[in-house]
């Protein structure tokens, strides 16, 4: 099992990520992140791995991914997106450099 961690751009608490997402999930379920590349790993990450949000500079809340899968951006050129349990849980807060 894998974990990734990715910076949460936008958010400035873990409040605003929520709603974020609640409101990505109800207007284009299932709830995906989208990145460039995809996890050459991504077995691993699917079988139990993490997202771990860096929000304001600390490592404060974690995502199970379920499914990763070949995705598109708004102007239709292809991306990776990685589909995510919709439960945020709370990890110690650790700082975490850009």
């Amino acid at each position: 099992m894998i974990h990734l961690i990715k910076l949460s751009v936008g958010p400035k608490d873990v409040a605003q990520l929520a709603a974020i997402q609640a409101r990505r999930a109800r207007e284009e379920p299932p709830l995906r992140h989208h990145t460039r590349m995809a996890p050459k790993r991504a077995a691993e990450l699917t079988s139990g791995g993490s997202i771990y949000w860096v929000v304001a500079g600390f490592v404060q809340v974690r995502q199970r991914v379920l499914e990763v899968r070949e995705d598109e951006w708004d102007d239709g050129s292809t991306c990776c997106g990685l589909v995510l349990d919709p439960a945020l849980v709370p990890v110690a807060a650790r700082p975490v450099k850009p």
